[in-house]
């Protein structure tokens, strides 16, 4: 009875770790809060440090990768409904670019690219990873434990070897789709010098709506209705742009 019972403990566990396997019935419960809230702060606590290059804004991606951590979880992803664990969750969170072939190593993050190898193969030679370190000769894209795109020295059996789905070499249509939208929130809402909360909202539905994700929901963080200069917030897994004040 003790094994049984520590045996469903296990699979409760693991089922909650991974959602996007076993989701839970009905919508996701992700609140206009909790989106705010994790905008304007949860990064500083992880271990990978930010690129300040090639993006001119990573914050939002930057961003996104934790919000995908914390509501999401697991290491699989989905496009318009089907399984495929060789693409990114979130592709808006960029890749992780890794200076050691282990979970553990320091890494920096790239905003959303088509190319994760190429990014993080610049970032080696502009000396933002593995500071007097050689460059490697081979980089892997694997999917890591929070379905976000990392990049590790070595070969293509070091993501099966780190137990990670080793990456697809090209971008899905669907993600592509998602990267241009994301580009164009950062270009015309989160670049512009301020743009009020309520325009954000409206100005991010039209992008939306012309990138062919009419039916994701545009909303305003409670309480930020009123600010003078805002952002926009996209998670592309739960479909969900929020307006939020800077």
């Amino acid at each position: 009875m003790v094994k049984e019972e520590r045996l469903l403990d296990e699979l409760d566990s693991w089922i909650r770790e991974n959602p996007a396997i076993w989701p839970e019935p009905g919508p996701a419960q992700i609140t206009d809060e909790s989106m705010a809230g994790i905008a304007q702060g949860i990064w500083a606590n992880s271990q990978v440090s930010q690129l300040p290059k090639p993006s001119p804004n990573p914050w939002l991606r930057a961003i996104l990768g934790a919000v995908i951590a914390v509501f999401l979880g697991g290491g699989v992803a989905w496009a318009a409904g089907v399984w495929n664990p060789g693409q990114p969750q979130n592709v808006e969170d960029g890749v992780i670019c890794r200076e050691a072939s282990n979970l553990s190593a320091r890494g920096v993050g790239v905003a959303g690219v088509n190319d994760p190898l190429i990014a993080c193969l610049n970032a080696w030679e502009d000396g933002l990873v593995g500071t007097g370190v050689e460059v490697p000769e081979n980089l892997a894209a694997c999917i890591g434990p929070n379905g976000r795109l990392e990049v590790f020295p070595g070969s293509d059996e070091i993501c099966e070897e780190l137990g990670l789905v080793a990456a697809e070499t090209e971008l899905s249509p669907h993600n592509q789709a998602v990267l241009a939208l994301s580009d164009r929130l950062r270009a015309e809402i989160n670049d512009a010098p301020c743009v009020a909360v309520a325009e954000v909202a409206k100005r991010a539905e039209t992008i939306a709506a012309e990138e062919g994700f009419a039916n994701w929901r545009v909303t305003i963080a409670r309480g930020h209705q009123r600010g003078q200069c805002g952002w926009a917030v996209m998670d592309s897994q739960a479909q969900t742009i929020v307006a939020a004040r800077r």
